[in-house]
């Protein structure tokens, strides 16, 4: 009841604790890393080199699978650092979610809408009606609850739940005891998604990348990374994204040679959880690094590029087969990012989609 008192008191005086409490400063080499995280996300979903050269790509792929890991502890860290420095728990959580729910839902729409002006329509007919798609999005209602109309909304969800968890034990005072669920449910998604094919591996019936199942840890580690106030040396960082990468690659490499699991399906495995980490170690290891740079600026719009991005897939991809294959491979994935860059600035002049491209 004392806990549940202090609470209410906090929420009645937010306003007053932002006044007292300004948005928390940028954080260069954060904004830096997030750059080249949502290029690495944008590589994913391009595949360069995939038509060319498999092994390529699949090194490529692996070597860009630190992003969304590195995403959401970057969030779970800014969102204890707020509390820390006075920010009423309750309150921020809902405006946080709020701000989820809205991007979730602006995002969802365009993408229902899109077939009017995406994929093609210069050089070929629309294969869907916008009804045909809507349709197609409720058919599968928890599917559409988690990923919305357009697969890589999931992580918006994944989000949400994971801070709502992480909410949940900090009203309690159980922050550390955070990773006795975490943990766990990090293992589930692993054995039940890349290694469902493996003796140790199990079939269920969703896919684990939705939910909170990976990105709770992840938020979980952000936030112990913002409370502990926590500076990792350098060598540490470097060696933690090295082994990360390594044992990642070696995971997906295996699974895809011994159990026919196509490592450009593989979201999450046990090296990847390191590899996230040594990211954000790196991160808080040299934070004044690229201060000022083009780079480090662009870090703030990766929300909105990650949210547009596939307008920009879907509108380019029909023009591959007008460039040499060699070429494009390099331009594609370019050209995406530069796109929904300069969409994304645009769309932040727009007071409501402000709120969700920044």
């Amino acid at each position: 009841m004392e806990r549940a008192a202090t609470y209410h008191s906090q929420a009645a005086s937010f306003s007053t604790a932002e006044r007292r409490h300004p948005a928390t400063p940028r954080i260069a080499s954060f904004d830096l890393i997030k750059t080249i995280a949502i290029f690495g996300v944008i590589c994913i979903h391009t595949v360069p080199f995939r038509h060319i050269s498999v092994p390529l790509a699949a090194a490529i792929n692996d070597l860009t699978r630190f992003g969304v890991p590195y995403f959401f502890i970057v969030s779970g860290y800014f969102f204890a650092k707020r509390v820390r420095d006075g920010a009423p728990l309750g309150e921020l959580h809902r405006r946080t979610t709020n701000r989820l729910i809205l991007a979730f839902v602006i995002a969802s729409a365009i993408y229902i809408v899109e077939p009017v002006f995406g994929p093609g329509v210069l050089r070929e007919p629309l294969s869907q009606s916008v009804v045909d798609k809507a349709l197609a999005a409720g058919a599968h209602p928890l599917r559409l609850l988690l990923e919305g109309t357009k697969p890589q909304l999931w992580f918006l969800v994944s989000l949400a739940m994971a801070l709502a968890i992480y909410a949940a034990f900090a009203y309690f005072g159980w922050e550390d005891k955070i990773f006795y669920l975490a943990v766990p449910l990090y293992e589930f998604g692993v054995l039940a998604g890349a290694y469902a094919a493996t003796p140790i591996g199990f079939h269920v019936g969703f896919n684990t990348r939705d939910g909170p199942f990976f990105a709770t840890l992840f938020v979980a580690i952000g936030a112990w990374l913002a409370r502990s106030g926590y500076r990792p040396p350098l060598r540490l960082a470097l060696a933690m994204l090295y082994a990360g990468l390594v044992l990642h690659s070696v995971e997906a490499g295996v699974l895809w040679q011994f159990y026919g699991v196509s490592p450009f399906g593989i979201d999450y495995v046990h090296g990847t959880a390191l590899y996230g980490i040594g990211a954000a170690f790196l991160a808080l290891a040299l934070p004044d690094l690229a201060t000022g740079s083009a780079l480090a600026r662009w870090g703030r719009l990766t929300l909105g590029i990650y949210l547009l991005h596939f307008l920009a897939i879907d509108l380019l991809g029909p023009w591959a087969p007008d460039f040499p294959p060699l070429s494009w491979q390099l331009v594609f994935p370019t050209a995406v990012f530069a796109i929904a860059l300069a969409v994304t600035r645009l769309a932040a002049k727009v007071p409501l989609l402000r709120k969700v491209v920044i």
